[in-house]
């Protein structure tokens, strides 16, 4: 059985650990909403990409397009986002489980090499355990501000495997907040862009006078081709950009609610010690009172 002096250490321990998970629970929800500004503001550059497609469909800049390559050939790659820290669930396992039904896809449908580029260290160290070693890791940034940064860094990786390993077809695999739970998993195709979606997406099927907002039409100050080209890379890292912020959002809120289940955990567990902590003290106390009773008894006896 434990001592009075145990028990009070106990209590002084599980009360710091206490005061821990409240002060995480407090970060996780500043970062949240950091992250989904981070998000939102990008919501602005996004409708200017959009515009400038929209541009290129009013005036007829999408007609003449590269073909596309079939489906089987050359290589694909797999972006795969986690996290760099735990404490949030199961965050990283759902984000490489996913990661991992997407590579057995992509590998029926390419002839060449599926690569993985792991963007956070415990989600590669899971795709490791799963036998699906990532070839390059990436960090993630500490605050909303390095997401330019990380963005940067996943499109030079992929930039270089284009080049020099021939990679076509890239998928992107992270964690966005759910309505029901504060994680899920989703997919998004980022190379090939097909111009026909572009188009459609700008709003090729509605009418012609509906297709650029203004009551003028949109005048090009360069190449149609060139212009696409600056766009398309554009609209790549403002969907990288966005999915990082919802990942890390994600993640966030994923610690939160680890950190609220802890904070019910350890509530329960300081009420059991408190009730064990008075329970022994209260018998320390009798066991005290018995002495001094017994002892002056036996003292009046010898008086006596």
């Amino acid at each position: 059985m434990a001592t009075l002096e145990e028990l009070g250490q106990r209590l002084e321990t599980t009360e710091d650990l206490q005061s821990i998970v409240r002060t995480m629970k407090a970060l996780a929800a500043v970062s949240i909403r950091q992250y989904e500004k981070a998000a939102d503001a990008l919501a602005d550059y996004d409708r200017t990409v959009e515009l400038g497609l929209i541009a290129l469909v009013a005036t007829g800049g999408l007609e003449s397009r590269p073909p596309r390559r079939p489906d089987g050939e050359g290589a694909a790659a797999l972006v795969a986002v986690g996290s760099d820290h735990g404490l949030c669930g199961r965050f990283n396992e759902q984000a490489a489980d996913r990661a991992a039904e997407r590579h057995a896809a992509l590998s029926e449908r390419t002839a060449g090499a599926v690569l993985i580029l792991a963007v956070g260290g415990r989600v590669a160290a899971r795709l490791e355990a799963m036998d699906l070693a990532p070839a390059e890791i990436l960090m993630l940034p500490g605050s909303a501000g390095g997401l330019a940064e990380a963005v940067t860094d996943v499109l030079l990786v992929l930039e270089r495997w284009r080049q020099e390993r021939g990679v076509v077809r890239v998928e992107l695999v992270h964690n966005e907040r759910g309505d029901e739970a504060p994680a899920r998993p989703t997919v998004r195709g980022l190379l090939p862009i097909d111009p026909n979606d572009l188009a459609r997406d700008a709003g090729r099927d509605r009418p012609r006078r509906r297709i650029w907002p203004g009551r003028g039409q949109p005048m090009l100050g360069t190449g149609p081709q060139r212009l696409l080209t600056h766009l398309l890379r554009q609209r790549l890292f403002v969907v990288l950009n966005r999915a990082l912020a919802e990942s890390a959002a994600a993640e966030q809120a994923a610690r939160l609610s680890s950190m609220q289940a802890a904070e019910r955990n350890i509530a329960d567990h300081l009420e059991e010690l408190r009730g064990r902590y008075r329970s022994t003290r209260q018998s320390s106390i009798t066991a005290e009172l018995m002495d001094v009773v017994g002892g002056a008894e036996a003292l009046a006896q010898s008086g006596r």
